[in-house]
């Protein structure tokens, strides 16, 4: 992963996840052996996971699964939009609909 992936990733991961779940995944690491500071300050915590791929301990597939993982925190929404039966008729291009739909959604 480039320098500057890893810096937008570590970016997401600091505003999706909770500083628990960074530090459970560093508690795994250490009980691993690998060399892991932890920390309690959300501060530490992260500067602590920013070093800790320079240092073997954590991969990049270890911090795409805990992105992965904060996604699920919240603050986020996903919507579902069922067409009444009697609606059909006026959309019944599929394509068209999800196009609009896809418009509606990105304003």
């Amino acid at each position: 992963m480039s320098p500057t992936d890893l810096s937008y990733l570590f970016d997401f991961i600091e505003e999706a996840c909770t500083n628990e779940q960074v530090r459970s995944l560093l508690r795994k690491k250490k009980a691993d052996g690998k060399k892991v500071k932890l920390g309690q300050k959300t501060e530490d915590v992260m500067q602590n996971l920013k070093t800790a791929p320079d240092r073997g301990a954590v991969s990049d597939d270890d911090l795409i699964a805990l992105l992965a993982a904060g996604e699920e925190n919240g603050r986020q929404h996903i919507f579902f939009y069922r067409i009444p039966a009697r609606a059909h008729s006026k959309y019944a291009d599929s394509a068209d609909l999800l196009t609009r739909l896809r418009t509606l959604c990105s304003h």
